[in-house]
């Protein structure tokens, strides 16, 4: 090889290595909001809670983390590669109590306990009560088999399809900092304790979770293709960026709609705000539990 051809080719190298470095230190810009890199120059964690909508919430919070010495940032977005959202489907479901198989068992008629459209809920109704369990199963694999195939997330007691999350949130990213995720990615099922307090059942769901990893960059979507209880719909997005090998810009976004939120009876509209709340808290909570599980910092 020549010199000039020598030479080239690390000019190349050098170029692709400032483009990377300018690509991840640039944060995703979240409309209204901005650069979210920005948000953390001062302040190490920022986040905003939006509960405007008649039912969908949505919480952001951005973390800048100084890596331990010891590590680097790219290892970390390997460990966050890794990170495990649930198991293979219905594996993740395991064990139920009592009270949580009731729901299922005990199903007479539309609506279920469980979180079934009409005729779905009629087909589990007419089972005997032994065998109601099995059949459940099978209508929520139906369910992920059809949303996997044509996208859509079909409405439960309400006839209307689920906000989908990820195009909610695709608009409002700015385009030069967005990633699309792949064509596929894991299904997964999983219990979640979303609400330790108040009487709350454990959430099953199952997940569509896809990871694409760019360079210094790691970017995951989360999107449920079915949730028992209290949501309609539940998204995760967590974008992360190491600014360098000691440095990394930690963001995490769910957008969920609350099921009672659609009620409109007297007793639920005003206790919206008290919902609303909840909703917020244990949405930070959540969200700083994956924080610590993803990164083990």
């Amino acid at each position: 090889m020549t010199k000039k051809s020598n030479c080239f080719s690390l000019s190349v190298k050098l170029l692709l290595a400032l483009i990377s470095s300018v690509s991840a230190e640039a944060g995703l810009s979240l409309s209204p909001y901005g650069d979210l890199s920005e948000k953390v120059k001062t302040d190490a964690v920022w986040s905003r809670y939006e509960s405007d909508d008649s039912h969908l919430l949505f919480t952001v919070r951005v973390e800048k983390i100084s890596i331990p010495d010891g590590k680097k940032c790219s290892d970390v977005l390997d460990r966050a590669r890794a990170y495990a959202f649930g198991k293979p489907l219905f594996q993740g479901w395991e064990p139920y109590e009592s009270k949580e198989l009731k729901t299922i068992s005990g199903c007479s008629g539309f609506p279920c306990k469980v979180k079934l459209n009409e005729p779905e809920s009629l087909s589990l109704a007419a089972k005997a009560e032994d065998d109601r369990y099995a059949h459940y199963l099978s209508l929520v694999k139906s369910r992920v088999d059809q949303a996997q195939k044509d996208g859509r997330r079909r409405g439960y007691d309400l006839t209307d399809d689920a906000v989908d999350a990820w195009a909610w949130l695709k608009k409002r990213v700015d385009e030069a900092s967005r990633l699309d995720p792949p064509a596929s990615g894991e299904v997964v099922s999983r219990r979640l304790e979303f609400a330790k307090r108040g009487g709350y059942l454990e959430i099953r769901q199952v997940l569509d979770v896809r990871k694409k990893r760019d360079g210094a960059r790691l970017h995951i979507w989360v999107q449920d293709l079915y949730t028992d209880h209290y949501f309609d719909g539940w998204a995760e997005e967590y974008d992360l960026r190491c600014a360098s090998e000691s440095s990394l810009i930690y963001s995490q976004f769910l957008p969920v709609e609350f099921d009672l939120l659609k009620n409109t009876d007297f007793f639920s509209r005003m206790m919206r705000p008290k919902m609303r709340t909840s909703v917020r808290d244990q949405s930070e909570l959540y969200l700083r539990r994956v924080r610590a599980e993803m990164l083990g910092l």
